[in-house]
């Protein structure tokens, strides 16, 4: 199809979408009705109840799956992998966008969640299986075409569909697809894709080791950022024996492990800060700051912005053996990460501390801080309340993560055997 009649069929597509009802894409109701019969038929077809521990069905088998978010449900779908075909088939797929049923008020979810979750599962799934990222919507599926807010989605990341009545998206199309709803920005996709080009790992590696959750995306971002050699620390295939990699592995996992467990501390919202009685983060569905991160390369560290919500919040200080200070949003938040071990710390902390302090004096940042492990402990009390004193003259925050680097290596060890990923 040229990019002619592609636009003007997209373009016939979309003209109608402000009047489309709310509820699953403004799909008629008698044909939702019908992919919800045959996704019931599908379900109780395969007449299983899987305990926890059994093993997965084959990915050549049609599955039924549904994305929920507490009790609503964002989408629901099948697939299986044609091996014949060298693709993922789907022969249901609804996605849906949630409001308020009295008021018909939208936006209480991202737009397209739902078809955002499904539409990685299957990539993920062709990934793991060893296939191009090739998909193909049966007949049953509107009426055989590319559904609409796969469409959508594919517009609102610039992504040219070749293939809309015909139902297929093509490997490179799938691709396109994987990264961008990934969420990886302009200048770390352009890191991503120097990688491919050297032969060290592809993006669609990197992308999968994300969703597998062996990674995180802020995470992986760190990784690549900071590491010399990025693609060893994700591909897990350091091995002891080999000591200088291994020791590299180590080292760059064990900050990355401390930067995920910042991130997930500071975005989980705390209902109360009191002096006497500090209550531990929330981690509750749907319940998380509006953070900005990102990774900062020259310092090591990282940067947290919040951004204004409906909901009145504050960045607050972990609970890490430091002062609860509370940013505004808009408000710059630097900690530099430094997991070492208690000699270590001894040596550096000092150096590490001038140099927090030298960004305050140098750069637009509301308050620097430093994340060190648990070893710090080890250290003498004189040694601590040394650091503390010297660190609070400076005004930087001194975080003691709970996680002690001997931890943080066992979880890195974990990471490592996870990432190498073995295709059906």
């Amino acid at each position: 199809m040229s990019i002619s009649n592609f636009s003007k069929q997209v373009n016939d597509l979309l003209s109608t979408i402000e009047n489309l009802p709310v509820g699953v894409s403004g799909l008629p109701v008698e044909y939702v009705k019908t992919e919800f019969d045959r996704f019931s038929q599908l379900v109780k077809s395969r007449n299983v109840t899987r305990k926890p521990g059994e093993k997965l069905p084959r990915a050549t088998e049609t599955r039924p799956y549904r994305f929920c978010v507490q009790d609503v449900v964002m989408a629901i779908w099948t697939m299986a992998h044609r091996k014949d075909q060298e693709d993922i088939f789907v022969e249901v797929f609804l996605s849906s966008e949630v409001y308020e049923k009295e008021t018909r008020q939208t936006g209480f979810y991202d737009k397209f969640a739902g078809a955002t979750a499904a539409l990685l599962m299957i990539l993920s799934e062709a990934y793991r299986v060893g296939i191009p990222l090739r998909i193909s919507f049966g007949k049953t599926v509107e009426k055989g075409r590319i559904p609409f807010d796969v469409i959508r989605l594919a517009l609102k990341n610039n992504i040219f569909l070749r293939n809309i009545p015909e139902g297929k998206i093509n490997p490179d199309e799938g691709r396109g697809l994987y990264l961008a709803l990934t969420g990886f920005s302009k200048e770390f996709r352009n890191k991503i894709d120097e990688l491919h080009k050297q032969g060290l790992m592809s993006g669609e590696r990197v992308a999968y080791t994300i969703h597998h959750g062996i990674w995180s995306l802020e995470e992986v971002e760190g990784i690549i950022t900071c590491s010399p050699y990025p693609d060893l620390v994700l591909s897990g295939d350091a091995v002891p024996e080999y000591h200088h990699f291994y020791k590299h592995v180590i080292t760059q996992s064990r900050m990355a492990l401390l930067g995920g467990l910042l991130d997930r501390t500071l975005l989980n919202r705390d209902d109360t800060v009191d002096e006497r009685v500090k209550t531990k983060g929330l981690d509750v569905e749907d319940d998380e700051r509006n953070l900005t991160i990102c990774t900062n390369s020259q310092w090591y560290s990282r940067e947290y912005v919040l951004n204004k919500s409906q909901i009145p919040d504050k960045l607050v200080f972990p609970d890490w053996e430091c002062v609860r200070l509370q940013l505004e949003p808009g408000q710059r938040l630097s900690v530099l990460l430094r997991p070492r071990v208690a000699i270590s710390i001894q040596t550096h902390l000092e150096e590490d501390i001038e140099l927090a302090a030298s960004q305050i004096r140098n750069e637009k940042i509301d308050a620097v801080a430093i994340a060190i492990p648990f070893d710090f402990h080890d250290l003498s009390p004189e040694k601590q309340k040394h650091f503390k004193e010297l660190a609070a003259t400076k005004n930087v925050t001194l975080m003691i993560c709970p996680e002690s680097t001997k931890s943080l290596d066992q979880q890195a060890q974990k990471k490592m055997a996870a990432s190498r990923i073995k295709k059906d």
